[in-house]
């Protein structure tokens, strides 16, 4: 929990999503899913940082960006239902830009979008997708300060929240929000805990 005191969050802005695309390319590096997606294909960490750009430019949802001595060393994006998942419409509606973009890894990416299209909850809620924080930084409670904004925000609005994880170690982190864990799936042969958040009633209520 060190120097959480230096660190600010602001909303994203254009000039720094690449940065920030970059800051989710390098927490992910090590993730099966990453790694898969990437096999065998030269200059992974750019077409990694372009796969995260992707969504930053071009779909909906909100990006909050932890910043210390401004380098952007987290990230938080959240997208409000039914805009949390691309539907098969809008699928073959972005593919053309996503080819251009995103190139080899473009198919396999819709692919993915459109098993979590399927599971996604059909009901009102706001989608944490993703929340990362530079490798560098981690354990200096950075990723804390993003999700309190964040729960802080679903609090003031009334509002439930949604996530999924494949790591045993993050669902205790996200328990520690107030999230429980509704269900359990294997996708493409990563086991996800799927997690729900009701909004926290204030004490003078």
């Amino acid at each position: 929990m060190r120097n959480m005191e230096q660190v600010i969050i602001e909303q994203l802005r254009a000039e720094e999503i690449r940065e920030t695309a970059r800051v989710l390319a390098m927490a992910f590096s090590t993730r099966r899913g990453l790694i898969k997606i990437l096999k065998n294909q030269r200059d992974k960490e750019r077409r990694a940082i372009v796969m995260f750009e992707f969504p930053l430019k071009h779909l909906p949802g909100n990006t909050l960006v932890a910043k210390k001595e401004d380098r952007v060393v987290g990230v938080i994006r959240y997208v409000e239902w039914p805009h949390c998942q691309l539907s098969p419409l809008q699928t073959l509606k972005y593919l053309p830009t996503m080819l251009i973009e995103m190139r080899s890894t473009a198919l396999h990416h819709a692919r993915q979008g459109l098993t979590w299209y399927r599971l996604d909850p059909k009901q009102p809620h706001w989608h944490i997708d993703p929340i990362a924080v530079l490798p560098e930084m981690q354990k200096q409670g950075i990723g804390s300060q993003l999700m309190t904004r964040f729960c802080k925000q679903m609090d003031e609005m009334r509002e439930k929240a949604y996530l999924e994880t494949d790591k045993p170690e993050y669902v205790r982190f996200y328990e520690h929000f107030s999230f429980e864990v509704t269900g359990e799936t294997d996708v493409q042969g990563r086991h996800f805990s799927f997690m729900w958040r009701q909004p926290l009633r204030k004490s003078a209520d």
